[in-house]
């Protein structure tokens, strides 16, 4: 299972939910910020192989705020387009930046090479 950055994850949740990206990762408890949240979580554990812990380290949150989102997705049924769409925008997102870091190697290396 191939991870994204979760800071890539975060952006493509974001988007999707049409919420700034300090909304999304701010403490606030209202549904509109929480249920991105979980959704974010939901992908990063179920979809990316993320462990709670680490979710939770992004997040600035308890390992059992990230379970609590997991499972709250999963009791919600968030339709599997929702998060599909999340996970490959984030894959996207992911492999731009993979291949900017690429080629701006390859310019170093080149120019340091002239």
């Amino acid at each position: 299972m191939s991870k994204v950055q979760l800071k890539h994850l975060a952006a493509a949740t974001a988007e999707f939910y049409s919420m700034s990206l300090s909304d999304l990762l701010g403490k606030s408890r209202t549904r509109n910020c929480a249920h991105p949240r979980h959704v974010m979580s939901h992908v990063a554990v179920r979809n990316f192989g993320y462990s709670l812990t680490r979710v939770a380290q992004y997040l600035d949150c308890d390992h059992t705020s990230v379970l609590h989102g997991v499972k709250a997705v999963e009791k919600r049924e968030v339709p599997e387009e929702h998060l599909s769409w999340i996970k490959q925008n984030a894959e996207h997102r992911d492999n731009y930046s993979r291949k900017l870091m690429r080629e701006s190697v390859e310019r170093m290396h080149h120019d340091g090479a002239a």
